[in-house]
This record gives structure tokens, C-alpha cells and sequence, in this order.
């Protein structure tokens, strides 16, 4: 059966890029430039979602409504799928090189609120169940949950 995938994202840039490659590999995959933040999709009208290392780059209050918006696009019973850098393991990772530590914490603005962050709770808050989380690595974490 074919699939239908949309891939969204604010930079032009990457957006270029997707599509290029895509090109190449005659996919079919449609490209939206669109601010998560406001999926421009009616209620209800995907299965699954997937939202790769872009957390760990927002304010806990963009991430709540990109959460928010996921929820009112997916369909009863869809799924989200998380990939982002696992805050508390990160942090203690980090805490072993102070200069490393440094390096990234100047380029990551939010990074401190990030550290904080528990997205089972906010999952949880926005109406998901079923949530799982694992460990993909030392330093990033897969989440699934369910609408």
C-alpha cells in the first residue's frame, strides 16, 4: 500500500536539500515549509508522526505546542515517535568535560531549560497513553506514545 509522508520544517535550506534527494530517489515524500507550532493539517488526518532531534533546540513552550499540534493532527489511535537527545543522561555525559560541556551548552540557547524537561509528563498532559521510552544510545532516547 502506498503511504502518503509529509515532512515539515522551518529552514528553507534543509527543506531544499529533503527535496533534492528526494528527487534522486524518486520518493514520495512532500515537503511543507511550516512552523510545527501550527501544522497547517486538519484534525485527524495522519497516523503517525515523527519528530527527530528538534527538541533539545526549543523552549519547553514551543515543544508543548508542538506536542499539542501533533495530538490534534493524529487520528484516534495514532502514534507519535520521539528522537532527541536524552536531557539528564546528556547532562551527566557533558559534566565530564567541562570545556565539552561549555562548547555545547554555548551553542544550545535552551539547553538549560532542556535539562529539566520530562516528556512523559508533557505526553501525558496533552492526552497520550502507552508511552515507552528507550534508550537508543548514551545519549539519545526513543519515545513512542499513543493518542
Amino acid at each position: 500500500k502506498d503511504s502518503l509522508v509529509t515532512g515539515i520544517d522551518l529552514s528553507p535550506y534543509f527543506l531544499a536539500i529533503a527535496s533534492f534527494r528526494n528527487n534522486i530517489s524518486s520518493s514520495n515524500i512532500t515537503y511543507i515549509h511550516a512552523n510545527a507550532e501550527h501544522i497547517p493539517f486538519e484534525d485527524e488526518s495522519y497516523d503517525k508522526t515523527f519528530i527527530q532531534y528538534m527538541f533539545h533546540e526549543m523552549p519547553k513552550k514551543a515543544i508543548e505546542n508542538v506536542i499539542a499540534e501533533t495530538y490534534r493532527t493524529l487520528k484516534p489511535g495514532g502514534i507519535i515517535t520521539i528522537v532527541d537527545l536524552e536531557p539528564k543522561n546528556l547532562n551527566e555525559h557533558l559534566s565530564i568535560n567541562i570545556f565539552r560541556k561549555w562548547a555545547f551548552e554555548v551553542t544550545e540557547p535552551h539547553i538549560f531549560e532542556y535539562y529539566k524537561t520530562n516528556m512523559t509528563d508533557i505526553l501525558l498532559n496533552f492526552g497520550f497513553r502507552n508511552i515507552e521510552c528507550k534508550k537508543n544510545d548514551p545519549l539519545n532516547t526513543i519515545i513512542i506514545a499513543q493518542k
